[in-house]
């Protein structure tokens, strides 16, 4: 009976080591990534309050992607997010009117708006990529997210680089830490 409760107790202990050291890589990511000049500025998209309004996070994604695309890192930028269930229009046409307001002209976005998680976010996207000739990207999303869209993108996308915008609020953004190394260990096993 010992010898059970010692080999749960190491299993139990190396899940955990395993689980600190993907956190280190979730935290650390943003260090890693740079963004590097490419076809089109792609910002993933995020909760909207109030189903029409950015969510603090998603405005500092588009803040970081309109910063991005201001420096002349792109000349385009794709929007993509589908529409949730308390939402009053896609999250990309949120994002769009949002880059619009912004100085963006209509002609420089491209719009994704069927998508409803970060897998969907990076496939139905490059299939706007394909449609319009772009061959590289820039990922534009929280600092917590990037690591993890930097993984979906390896396995789907041949030209990428990352770029992350700050999340505030520690509490928050802690706990976005605990559910994105969840979420990674899913996408290993899953792919998806």
């Amino acid at each position: 009976m010992k010898r059970y409760k010692k080999l749960i107790v190491s299993v139990c202990i190396a899940i955990l080591l395993c689980f600190a050291a993907l956190q280190v890589l979730i935290v650390f990511a943003p260090l890693y990534f740079n963004p590097i000049k490419s076809d089109a500025v792609l910002i993933l998209g995020y909760a909207l309050k109030n189903g029409v309004i950015p969510h603090e996070w998603l405005a500092a994604r588009l803040e970081k992607g309109l910063d991005l695309y201001t420096k002349g890192y792109a000349n385009y930028l794709i929007v993509s997010g589908g529409r949730g269930p308390t939402d009053m229009v896609a999250v990309a046409e949120a994002m769009r009117i949002w880059l619009i307001e912004h100085g963006v002209p209509n002609d420089r976005i491209l719009v994704e708006d069927k998508s409803n998680t970060t897998f969907e976010n990076i496939i139905l996207s490059k299939n706007i990529m394909s449609g319009s000739g772009i061959k590289s990207v820039i990922i534009v999303t929280s600092d917590f997210h990037l690591y993890r869209a930097m993984l979906i993108a390896g396995d789907e996308y041949e030209s990428f680089s990352g770029a992350a915008a700050n999340s505030c609020g520690l509490f928050d953004k802690a706990a976005a830490c605990m559910r994105e190394g969840v979420a990674i260990v899913k996408y290993l096993i899953f792919k998806r």
